[in-house]
Formats: structure tokens, C-alpha cells, sequence
């Protein structure tokens, strides 16, 4: 079993330098050494290595740049089932016994630990094993879960069973943090900011200033990507941030790893129920990386994370936020020579961007038929995206039976498209502080209402333009401002 672990983890210590292919094959190569254990929650060492909590055989390890090797717990007798029982003992670091530790991070000189089977927290130090607290001998405390920690080093931990969340701070001053959670697990701080997965209600929120403030999931039991209030999750246990602010979310319930961006939620990976991720839990970004454990099927999987670059793009272009956003969330992609933002948006790209939008939105959508316009062919590389929007109503021709899929797409028209492919409804009123109003076609004056009312198009000079071709960047930014909502 140690040797099989061993062989799997100095796997990951060469993931950076090699290539990727594609995840499947990777998680098959994981698969094949897969771990003799449940790995559970994750974390960097300042020198850059990784700590691993074993559920399973109630141990922590450590992966670095020299291999891997064990840091704290040790291994036990089993029970009539072979699996070790784990145990309750401070001293020593080797020498030590957990039950069941889950979360692990930084704290005060060494690593706290959720070590769950004993409802305490324990501290692992260079040395040493030590208990920093007893849920038995602390009022209103029943359990420990997930672990999170502040810039100040200030120690947060959840109560999964009272849906507390508490702080602690470097000197062991206890404090009620926020109340009235749905089985808290997974914590996460970033910027001043505490994320909790709230496994019982299939959300991530926010705590700020002791409110809770749900910023993705819709609450239901679901499986359903797209804006951060219509997403759902299954019992989310873990959530962790990139060094962008992406979070990433362990969906437990859904055997899968999801994204929240820019006011949207996007499934990274999804289990195949044969190879990887059957119950992702710990997760962690590290150069590039995104690790997780599989806490049921006995593995660590990873992905490396692609972060769109284009040379056309500067830093500092007031775009180039949302052209991040949409390559991460496959609406948009560039060409060959770059990604051309101040080029025309076409009809075809339009039709292309809602079919890629509504596969965000719904994994097993099935694409079928061809256009019935006389200029759409079935050879063409948007045929099956015209065709589908099509027949969902999205798009209509120009007359003739033509369709126009090189033409530029116009304000108007990006309206109209959008608007169908929502149910909500605009102020009537909403043009009146515009010039140029009159010039809105009256096949879209409902759409350009309604896209105005909610922030998606933006006049300039006192004018809507709708007439006007819409560049590559102003299409990305619409199209954020749209799923964000």
C-alpha cells in the first residue's frame, strides 16, 4: 500500500514538467496508482510542498520537491473490516494518532488539523502533536470541519452539526464568527473574505461582518452551470481560490469540480464514474495546477489550468477582463491572430456564442438538424449553431431565406438574441433618455429595453448606436454583464 502511494504522489511531483494531453488520459494514469486511502483536505507548505490528510489511515503526509514521506499520525491496528481504527494521542509527531483528520491549514507555527473522529482541532508542528481544541471542552462547540486562515494568522473553523463558524485567534481566544449555516463544511479565505461551502444547502457564501451572503447556487439539489443565482450544486464540501480569484468548488454530490467567475459558475471537471473524482473533497492551485483528493474513490486527480493569452490583448485594455471571462467559460475563443477585439462580431460567431452558452448551461444538450437558409451549408463550421439556434427561436434570416452568417452582427441584433434567450422583461420607458432611440427597428425596441434596463448595453454620448457593428471586445463585455446578472 505505502509503495503504491509513494509511486502515485511522485507522480505529482513531475506534473509540471510534464505534458498534457487530455484529462481523461491523465486521470486514467492516476487511476492505475491510485491510493490505498482517502485523501481529504490539502495545503501548500511555505517551502512549497504539499500536505495531505488521510481519512482513511489517519495520517498526514507531505509531498515535495524530494518525494514523499509521512509527517504526522500513526498507523494503527484495524478493525474486523482491515481498516485502521486511528486513535486520540498528542506527543510526538510520528508517534502521534488521529481519527478521521480532515481540513488542514497554516497555523500559528505549524499546521491545525479538523481531526474529525475526535471533534478537535490539533496542531502539528515541527516536534509535535498537540490539541488546540476539544469540542467536549468547549461550550457551544459540538464539531470541527473545515479550517481557514486569516492574513493575521486568526484561525476560522466550521461546526457542521450547530452551523457555526468560529474564530481563533493566535492566543486561543474563542469567538462566534457567524451563525445560522446549513452544514458548513470546506472553508476558504481571500482578500478579506471568508467562503464557506454550506453543504446542506448546496451554496457557497460569503461572511461579512456576521451575515451570511449567498454568492452561488440557487440553494436547490441540482447539477446546472450559469449565473452564480440560477447554479446548482450537490452537497459542495470544499472550496478553494486560484491566485485570479477564480474559486474553485468541490461538488461532492455531483462527482464534480466547478468554477465561480465573474458572476458565473462553470464545470471544470466532471466524473466519468470509472476513473477520477467519484467524491472530490480537498482542493488546491498550485503553478498552474489545479489538485484535488477524491475522498471516496482513494486518488488525487489533477487538471492544469489554461488561462487565455492573447498577444492582442493588452493588461490594461478595459476589455481585457472580459475577454478573460469568456475564453475561461468557452463563449468566445480567438482566431489565428489573436483575439482580433476590435474586429467585427458576425452573425455566425453570434449564433456559434449562444449554442456555447447554452452548452454551459446544460452538459447533455444534444445538437441536431442543419439551417434552413440558402446561405447556411452544411459543410460550413457554424451550420449546426445556426441550425440549433434556429430552431430554439434565436435567430431568424433577412429575407429571402438568406441568413447573412458573414454580416456584422449590430447592438440591436445582440440585443434581440439575448433578450430570446432569457424570460424576463424590459421597462417600455427605458430608451426615453436616448437621442437616437427613434432609430431602434421595432423588432427589437422590447429587446433594447430590456437591455438597457439591465445594464448589458451602455449608450455613448448620450446615444444606444443600435444600428452599429459590434466589435469582438464589446460583445464579450455585453455577454459578461448578461450571465453575470
Amino acid at each position: 500500500m505505502k509503495q503504491r502511494l509513494i509511486s502515485l504522489l511522485l507522480v505529482l511531483c513531475l506534473l509540471a514538467a510534464v505534458p498534457m494531453t487530455g484529462f481523461a488520459d491523465d486521470a486514467q494514469t492516476l487511476n492505475a496508482l491510485a491510493l490505498q486511502g482517502k485523501p481529504a483536505g490539502l495545503t501548500l507548505t511555505a517551502e512549497g510542498g504539499i500536505l495531505i490528510t488521510d481519512t482513511f489511515n489517519h495520517i498526514i503526509w507531505l509531498l515535495d520537491s524530494t518525494g514523499f514521506s509521512p509527517v504526522a499520525g500513526e498507523l494503527t491496528g484495524t478493525n474486523d473490516y482491515r481498516e485502521p481504527v486511528g486513535g486520540y494521542q498528542d506527543g510526538d509527531r510520528i508517534s502521534a494518532r488521529f481519527c478521521n483528520p480532515w481540513a488542514i491549514t497554516p497555523f500559528l507555527d505549524g499546521y491545525a488539523v479538523s481531526d474529525r473522529g475526535n471533534n478537535a482541532i490539533r496542531l502539528v508542528t515541527d516536534d509535535k502533536v498537540q490539541t488546540v481544541l476539544l469540542a467536549s471542552a468547549t461550550d457551544n462547540v459540538t464539531t470541527a470541519t473545515g479550517l481557514a486562515t486569516d492574513d493575521e494568522g486568526n484561525l476560522y473553523f466550521s461546526d457542521s452539526v450547530e452551523g457555526r463558524l468560529w474564530k481563533m485567534t493566535e492566543k486561543g481566544v474563542l469567538s462566534l464568527y457567524a451563525e445560522g449555516l446549513h452544514s458548513p463544511m470546506g472553508l476558504c479565505w481571500m482578500e478579506g473574505t471568508l467562503y464557506v461551502a454550506e453543504t446542506g444547502k448546496n451554496r457557497i457564501s460569503a461572511i461579512a461582518d456576521g451575515e451570511v451572503i449567498p454568492i452561488c447556487g440557487s440553494g436547490e439539489d441540482g447539477f446546472r452551470d450559469g449565473r452564480s443565482s440560477k447554479a446548482e450544486f450537490s452537497a459542495p464540501q470544499t472550496v478553494t481560490a486560484g491566485p485570479d480569484g477564480t474559486l474553485y468548488i468541490a461538488d461532492t454530490g455531483n462527482g464534480a469540480v466547478r468554477a465561480y467567475c465573474g458572476g458565473i459558475v462553470t464545470t471544470v471537471m466532471q466524473s466519468d464514474g470509472q476513473f477520477w473524482g467519484v467524491s472530490p473533497c480537498g482542493l488546491l492551485v498550485k503553478d498552474g495546477l489545479l489538485l484535488g483528493a477524491d475522498s471516496f474513490g482513494g486518488g488525487l486527480f489533477y487538471r492544469q489550468l489554461e488561462e487565455a493569452s492573447y498577444g492582442d490583448i493588452s493588461s490594461e485594455a478595459w476589455y481585457a477582463g472580459d475577454v478573460s471571462t469568456v475564453s475561461a467559460l468557452g463563449l468566445m475563443k480567438g482566431t489565428d491572430k489573436g483575439f482580433e477585439p476590435d474586429g467585427t462580431l458576425t452573425r455566425a460567431m453570434l449564433a456559434q456564442i449562444l449554442l456555447n452558452a447554452a452548452k454551459m448551461q446544460d452538459r447533455n444538450l444534444i445538437v441536431y438538424g442543419k439551417a434552413d437558409f440558402t446561405d447556411v451549408q452544411e459543410s460550413d463550421w457554424f451550420c449546426s449553431a445556426v441550425g440549433w439556434a434556429q430552431q430554439n427561436g434565436l435567430v431568424s434570416g433577412v429575407g429571402s431565406g438568406s441568413f447573412l452568417p458573414g454580416a456584422a452582427a449590430t447592438r440591436q441584433e445582440l440585443a434581440v438574441m439575448l433578450y430570446r434567450a432569457q424570460e424576463e422583461q424590459g421597462d417600455s420607458g427605458a430608451l426615453e433618455s436616448f437621442r437616437d432611440a427613434d432609430e431602434v427597428s421595432s423588432w427589437a425596441v422590447d429587446a433594447m429595453c430590456w437591455a438597457v434596463q439591465k445594464g448589458i448595453i451602455q449608450g455613448s454620448d448620450g446615444c444606444l448606436n443600435p444600428t452599429d457593428p459590434v466589435k469582438r471586445a464589446e460583445a464579450a463585455a455585453m455577454l459578461v454583464r448578461f450571465y453575470a446578472k
